[in-house]
């Protein structure tokens, strides 16, 4: 059941959301270069025939009394463009009775010129902003533009393209640009073997208040997604809704390739990794490469297969010589409603990743690792929902793979996985809550992990984790030696000693949710011993620090530096109501998107009257 919240109190979070925004615009310069327009209504307004004007007046939107430059394409204005300019985007209007033009809240935007072959809007290298000058693109304020590549987008060697790319000649260097408040929708190669909304590369980047939706095609071989992303670098996906990215749903039609459910291709999010983990295993890592450093947070994410995918392995660390040199550069993906997907919610193959307060109804779950394991992973205080029924391959609400590759790597496996509640796994075949080891693509675990020495060190720390309302006596799943070792309870307590597992039938009298609501949470649902919801989380000891606070309090981000594990277990704050779970819920309002930050002051350089 989803409730109707009071949208005024929701606006303003959102307002309040938007101060700290404007200033982070004043502190970083984004909005220093000069603005630029698109105007899709460019010939009703009198503009010149050569597709640009100088005197566009974005107040009226007529040329010849205004001193703005304004192009007829979107494509136009990208060449156009210096690095730190600033695009608005106006979509398709009438013109009213006063002669007029009337207010574009909703309208489509054109993104190449007519007769050309492709929809694919290219950002060149050389546009790219400054650290402290970031080059925008961004519906014109208070209006909404959609871009639309009416699935006739554009590739390069087998390459989905999108609506919009930094790429063309394969992945181009571009860094420095914010994307805000537009949707991108079909996003597609008109031979339904290529899709995706937007084609990104390096960064940073600042993602925010995107609806990205329907970039669909038949084939997974090429990673189909809404948004892709090569070794992206320090870059922010934020406040955005995802819907129906990746497949075709047509389990009928005979190109559908590899499979229609059952691959892990399609995606709504898919960051490719460098692919350099043999390398970076036997000689470690160079400090600058690769797929490091990236947030995806506050997303609604549903509909499709999977939702946040790192595509290859990302490696920091050799795996001759462990390193924790690199430690704050895993992404972290937290604080995201993923819902309705038919595979995993998140998969993630990097090393340090920090999967944090997401919440995954009617998904497959998470999963750490694919044909690699990965060091010093963090799982902690995630919510899933009816997971675990969805891909033939793992069959697992949470999955980490413990899988080594090397001969040369040591058996310990390095990780944290701590306060995650896991609620109605459904009794499938080979279907199970948690998996330590699971096979991916029958490459199966033919060592022995080691989680905890002899003496009591422990490498892979597991605590506090909550099943709640399994079909299935035994919950958790240990592979090693070619085999699946299935687990209840108390014989994995027993054979772990150093590990926490809670477990919990359903009950009336002890009801996990406020009124069978998913997004609210009830403190007080007893776990076991006096422990609840609201207290049953782990909680480092004194004294010596736990490892995974060492990396904490190592992060470079300052505003990631020296938090720590909740004490609660899930993903909301056990407060009586759903907190940052009603913010991205409502992110479905288009309203809420457009309307993200205040429309004054107006952009720069533009008449105040």
């Amino acid at each position: 059941m989803i409730k109707h919240y009071n949208m005024d109190i929701l606006k303003k979070m959102f307002c309040c959301l938007s101060v700290v925004f404007c200033l982070e615009l004043a502190l970083t310069g984004i909005a220093n270069g000069k603005d630029l327009y698109v105007e899709y209504a460019y010939e009703k307004g009198g503009c010149s025939s050569s597709g640009s004007d100088d005197t566009y007046d974005p107040r009226t939107r007529v040329c010849g009394s205004g001193s703005r430059r304004v192009f007829s394409t979107l494509q136009g204005a990208m060449d156009a463009m210096t690095g730190g300019d600033d695009i608005f985007m106006r979509g398709d209007i009438e013109k009213g009775s006063d002669g007029r033009y009337k207010t574009a809240v909703y309208g489509k935007s054109r993104l190449t010129g007519e007769g050309a072959e492709t929809n694919t809007v290219v950002i060149d290298a050389s546009k790219s902003g400054s650290e402290n000058d970031y080059s925008t693109l961004q519906s014109y304020p208070g209006e909404w533009v959609v871009l639309d590549g009416e699935n006739n987008c554009g590739t390069y060697s087998s390459r989905p393209l999108g609506v919009i790319s930094s790429g063309g000649s394969g992945w181009k260097v571009t860094r420095y640009w914010l994307f805000e408040r537009f949707e991108v929708v079909r996003g597609a190669h008109a031979s339904g073997e290529y899709a995706s909304g937007m084609s990104i590369a390096h960064g940073p980047f600042k993602i925010r208040y995107l609806y990205i939706h329907d970039n669909t095609c038949k084939t997974n071989y090429y990673n189909p997604a809404g948004l892709r992303g090569g070794v992206l670098q320090n870059s922010v996906i934020e406040y955005s809704r995802f819907n129906n990215n990746g497949y075709k749903a047509d389990v009928n039609d005979s190109n559908v390739g590899i499979g229609h459910t059952d691959s892990g291709n399609f995606a709504h999010v898919c960051l490719f990794a460098d692919y350099n983990q043999d390398e970076i295993a036997d000689k470690g890592y160079n400090g600058s490469d690769g797929l490091r450093g990236n947030v995806f947070r506050y997303n609604l994410v549903e509909n499709g297969q999977k939702g946040f995918k790192q595509k290859g392995h990302q490696f920091f660390s050799s795996r001759r010589s462990y390193s924790d040199a690199y430690s704050s550069y895993g992404d972290k993906v937290h604080n995201n409603v993923f819902r309705n997907l038919d595979n995993y919610a998140i998969e993630v193959r990097q090393d340090f990743v920090q999967v944090y307060n997401n919440m995954a109804v009617n998904t497959e779950g998470i999963t750490v690792g694919f044909k690699y394991r990965q060091y010093k992973f963090a799982v902690y205080n995630n919510t899933i929902i009816n997971g675990g029924t969805y891909d033939p391959a793992a069959h697992a609400a949470l999955a980490i793979v413990t899988r080594k590759l090397f001969d040369f790597e040591d058996n310990r496996v390095y990780g944290y996985v701590f306060n995650n509640l896991i609620d109605s796994v459904p009794d499938e075949w080979f279907t199970e809550e948690v998996s330590l080891g699971v096979a991916v693509d029958n490459h199966a675990v033919d060592y022995s992990p080691e989680f905890v020495s002899a003496d009591g060190t422990v490498f892979f720390d597991f605590q506090n984790n909550y099943v709640h309302n399994s079909a299935n006596n035994e919950v958790l799943t240990v592979h090693r030696n070619n085999a699946r070792n299935p687990m209840g309870e108390s014989q994995f307590e027993s054979e772990f000693k150093v590990y926490e597992l809670f477990t919990a039938s359903k009950s009336t009298g002890n009801a996990l949710y406020d009124s069978n609501d998913y997004y609210s949470i009830r403190g007080a649902h007893s776990l076991e011993d006096g422990l609840t919801i609201a207290n049953g989380g782990v909680k480092f000891a004194d004294g010596a620090k736990h490892p995974l606070q060492v990396i904490f309090d190592n992060e470079e981000n300052p505003e990631y530096k020296g938090r720590t594990v909740p004490g609660y277990v899930g993903a909301q704050t056990p407060s009586g109501s759903s907190g940052w779970v009603d913010v991205v819920t409502t992110l479905e309002d288009l309203a809420i998107l457009r309307d993200s930050e205040p429309t004054t002051p107006l952009p720069p350089g533009l008449p105040s009257s």
